[in-house]
């Protein structure tokens, strides 16, 4: 703390400070005001400055009406008698529909909607072919004739005295009987 003023009469000690600071002064922070040393607008903001924004915004908006409302105004398409005195669009020359018969462009968008519907069906399947219900019991009756067709090989190769108790090809034939005797009659 540097002391600048001290006074004979008085031993107070005044520092530099600006008299906003200070707390007495009318103009300041305190009261609302801005101190002389503080930092003025970047942009100030002249009238002139309000009335050129303002008239670039009326420009803006007026340039965008003229735009906009132009082919409203034009009279040009009215000199024309009949619609079949304009000239064609270049695109509608161009394109492959607009070259096609009504009827050729009727079979062409049918035509595209069956490869619409192919396309969802193909994207509508499972991902994995499941058989159907027809498939799966022509696969189920298969099964069940290749199990009897088994046991009775596994008959003819034991011959007439079997295979011994407890042996595993006497077991196998034990759980291929025990199979066919619960499937279904008429299998």
């Amino acid at each position: 703390m540097t002391k600048n003023n001290q006074s004979d009469t008085d031993n107070t000690i005044q520092y530099n400070r600006r008299a906003s600071d200070r707390g007495d002064s009318v103009g300041g922070i305190q009261s609302g005001g801005r101190r002389k040393s503080d930092r003025p607008h970047a942009l100030p903001r002249s009238n002139a400055a309000k009335i050129a924004i303002a008239c670039s915004f009326i420009f803006s908006a007026a340039l965008i009406a003229w735009a906009f409302t132009l082919p409203f105004r034009s009279t040009a398409h009215l000199d024309t008698e009949s619609l079949k005195d304009l000239p064609e669009a270049e695109l509608a020359k161009l394109e492959y529909e607009a070259r096609l018969s009504p009827q050729a462009y009727v079979e062409y968008t049918r035509q595209i909607d069956r490869r619409l519907l192919d396309r969802l069906h193909d994207k509508n399947l499972p991902d994995r072919n499941l058989p159907t219900a027809w498939d799966a019991r022509e696969k189920w009756v298969k099964g069940v004739e290749n199990q009897k067709q088994h046991l009775e090989k596994m008959k003819e190769e034991a011959g007439e005295k079997g295979f011994d108790k407890n042996s595993i090809e006497w077991q196998h034939q034990q759980e291929l009987e025990k199979i066919l005797e619960d499937t279904p009659p008429g299998v």
